[in-house]
């Protein structure tokens, strides 16, 4: 079985740390760069791999300086080729002026025996910069109240051994543990650093942007790295009214037809708010409610929204008692847009309003049993002038033709009778 064939577009490179054409997706700098055109001399089907290696890099790390595109080739026919590119991204060693040995191994993933070697020579020059600094995450985010960590590479270029200095700037100094702190590395040499940050419960959501800076003491170049820390929404607007239960006509106001209802709000978050009302159109017609405009709350802020109810009262009949609910809708005062991380705590609030009737129910129950009485006294009087002499009739006289009578009685009263002529 015939092997494989790797053939070089070069053979000797350079690599300058902190070039300014230097970038972490195969560079663009052609000194660091190189093609491995693979052709597969055997007669089975196979997929290829390339490794670079050099001296004194251990090879279980997990530094990666250089990078290869594609990582695995598709396997190919006997007789194709496929092209691969290497980039030197690092220094493999903490090493300047300084040539050493790459051997770039090509295997087969399928078999053991497809595989070959070849020899380079990479150049690392002094670099351009004295210091680098890297943040593997640029971008947090944290809730107020909880404590985040801020990762920071620092890697001394210089020749000589330094002193280094990292700052972090522009968030709020309280938030952190320390601003600053310093280390002492040898040259070539890397470190992690770790920032901690703990923005306070009452911290305003938002994006704050902070600098790592990184100063040594061995040189006047100063480098620095940007990242941004973004405090999540939190918290709830507190809703309550101060008296659920109203009454029309309220008491001594027996002019006022309206109940009103104060509505509490309590931003307890970290975000403007804006706060509209809204009730059921069954409960708004029953209850005639006039539902307040909306209210712009700012955190920590309280504010009172008035919420008037104006049924209208019966005359007669008991007091009537209506239960509606009203609901807290939070939105955003700048885009108007629903608010999903803030909620109203509690959602709904369930009122009460009692409507009295106009005609009080005592006077209401005391006409029920006045008025038969004045009725029936009214018929008893009536019935009592119509009724006959209670005593002996002593005298009877007639007037004109006998249609006109007068009696008298021993029970000392006179009565007028008209006679009517049936016959």
């Amino acid at each position: 079985m015939a092997g494989v064939t790797a053939i070089l577009s070069k053979k000797s490179l350079e690599f300058t740390p902190n070039n300014p054409f230097e970038s972490s997706d195969s560079s663009f700098n052609g000194e660091n760069l190189f093609d491995v055109t693979i052709v597969n001399d055997s007669d089975k089907f196979a997929s290829f791999q390339l490794e670079l290696s050099a001296p004194g890099v251990d090879e279980n790390s997990n530094i990666k300086w250089y990078c290869v595109e594609p990582e695995i080739c598709a396997k190919t026919p006997p007789g194709s080729e496929t092209k691969f590119q290497v980039a030197i991204t690092k220094a493999p060693i903490p090493a300047y002026d300084t040539n050493i040995d790459l051997e770039l191994d090509v295997f087969s993933v399928e078999y053991e025996k497809l595989k070959t070697k070849k020899n380079l020579k990479l150049k690392i020059n002094r670099p351009l910069k004295s210091l680098q600094v890297e943040m593997p995450v640029k971008r947090f985010r944290v809730k107020p109240g909880d404590s985040i960590k801020i990762p920071v590479l620092v890697y001394n270029l210089s020749p000589k051994f330094s002193e280094i200095t990292l700052t972090c700037s522009q968030l709020n100094p309280e938030w952190m543990t320390v601003t600053q702190t310093k280390l002492q590395l040898e040259p070539g040499d890397s470190e992690n650093i770790t920032f901690s940050c703990h923005p306070p419960i009452d911290t305003l959501s938002k994006e704050y942007n902070f600098i790592i800076e990184v100063k040594s003491n061995t040189s006047h170049y100063t480098t620095h790295e940007q990242g941004v820390l973004e405090v999540l929404p939190n918290g709830t607007v507190e809703f309550s009214c101060t008296d659920k239960k109203k009454t029309i006509p309220g008491k001594g106001k027996k002019n006022n037809q309206k109940a009103d209802y104060e509505l509490v709000f309590w931003n307890d978050s970290n975000l403007p708010q804006h706060v509209d009302i809204i009730a059921p159109e069954k409960d708004q017609e029953e209850c005639e409610l006039i539902i307040p405009e909306g209210i712009n709350i700012a955190p920590g802020e309280t504010k009172i929204m008035n919420l008037l109810a104006a049924a209208k009262r019966h005359w007669l009949g008991t007091r009537k008692i209506r239960n509606f609910t009203v609901s807290a809708v939070l939105s955003n005062p700048a885009s108007g847009e629903f608010s999903m991380e803030i909620s109203p705590k509690p959602n709904t609030e369930i009122l009460e309003l009692k409507i009295l009737p106009k005609i009080p129910f005592l006077i209401q129950i005391g006409g029920a049993i006045l008025i038969p009485l004045l009725l029936l006294l009214n018929w008893w009087m009536y019935s009592q002038k119509q009724v006959y002499h209670q005593g002996t009739v002593n005298s009877v006289r007639f007037f004109g033709n006998g249609n006109l009578v007068f009696s008298g009685s021993s029970d000392q009263t006179i009565r007028r009778w008209q006679v009517e002529d049936n016959a």
